[in-house]
């Protein structure tokens, strides 16, 4: 038996700031997700320059798998994206590498297409997350404005099944 982590949706988030966002997907995120892994297809485009310093914010919610119930379960705080982004040996480099032109600081504008994208979630598998939906919302920050602006929202679902494989 194996674990997959399946994701069942993936768009931006729907918030009153939506319109504000300075990334933006013309049409919605397009993906697919299979084998502990999601491949993004399409593009994205940043509307003006967003300048360093860049944080991303993560919240998880772990929901029962009917969604009827859910709570917060963790929230991280990821300050200095901007070196994430130009680390070379980490397992989301292959992904940053993918999209063209170069995703670098400061954020300049552009219409950036995704090149054979695929993120590898394996990593994740190893958490105890069976049993529960969860739902993530990832926003990003630029704190170079007082108050920060937020800049992007992402939102996930995703879901640990155990598959069997021949």
């Amino acid at each position: 038996r194996n674990k997959e982590l399946v994701i069942d949706k993936a768009k931006t988030c729907q918030t009153n700031k939506t319109e504000s966002f300075l990334i933006k997907f013309i049409i919605p995120a397009n993906f697919t997700s299979s084998n502990n892994v999601v491949r993004f297809y399409g593009n994205f485009s940043v509307v003006q320059q967003i300048r360093p310093p860049l944080e991303l914010t993560l919240v998880a919610y772990r929901c029962t798998l009917d969604l009827q119930n859910c709570q917060r379960y963790n929230a991280v705080q990821v300050p200095k994206i901007c070196s994430f982004l130009a680390d070379t040996n980490s397992f989301w480099s292959p992904f940053v590498r993918s999209i063209e032109p170069t995703v670098k600081c400061p954020l300049q504008p552009a219409t950036y297409v995704f090149k054979d994208s695929a993120f590898d979630l394996s990593f994740f598998t190893s958490f105890p997350l069976d049993g529960y939906t969860w739902q993530v919302t990832m926003k990003l920050y630029s704190t170079a404005v007082t108050p920060k602006k937020e800049v992007f929202c992402f939102a996930a679902q995703a879901t640990l099944k155990t598959v069997r494989r021949p």
